[in-house]
């Protein structure tokens, strides 16, 4: 089932050891809404013919530790179940549908330079995430009507995020 309620069962334990090691797990099955539309680009405010929504059903799991006072790494682990729903008043071409399950495992290295984590007036926030993957769709639609990419894939998702306060 593609709609009705969201559910987030979490656990985060900021000690869990002698190290400062921090652990957070979580087990869920939320229901993400996504638009066919863009603000940016001038198609107007998304509506009922424009979007759509997919399920993602899973498990997450999250160690962080420090290694100084301004550096932490992290790894962190993740599978899930994508289900897409079969959006038949949205456009054909105005939405992806690749249903399957995902598993990613993610490697990390935080530098924390901000005065106050929780809320900051100074410093910066450098994080940098290297997340290898596995996926394997077993049904296509919308914008990604090719059958060709149906079955096993792997990726390696990079991301940086800086945030400067001042």
């Amino acid at each position: 089932i593609v709609g009705g309620p969201s559910i987030d069962l979490g656990y985060v334990n900021p000690f869990y050891d002698a190290k400062d090691t921090s652990f957070q797990a979580s087990i869920y099955s939320r229901l993400d809404y996504r638009f066919g539309t863009s603000f940016l680009y001038g198609a107007g405010s998304p509506t009922a013919g424009s979007t759509y929504s997919e399920r993602r059903s899973g498990t997450s799991i999250g160690f962080v530790r420090p290694v100084t006072t301004q550096w932490s790494v992290g790894i962190s682990g993740k599978i899930e179940d994508v289900l897409t729903n079969n959006s038949g008043a949205a456009p054909l071409n105005s939405y992806i549908k690749q249903d399957g399950p995902i598993a990613v495992a993610g490697l990390a290295a935080i530098r924390n330079r901000r005065d106050i984590d929780v809320d900051a007036s100074r410093g910066d926030y450098l994080k940098w995430n290297i997340e290898p993957g596995y996926s394997n769709i077993n049904e296509v639609g919308g914008a990604t009507a090719d059958r060709n990419i149906l079955g096993p894939h792997t990726f390696v998702r990079n991301t940086i995020e800086l945030r400067e306060y001042w």
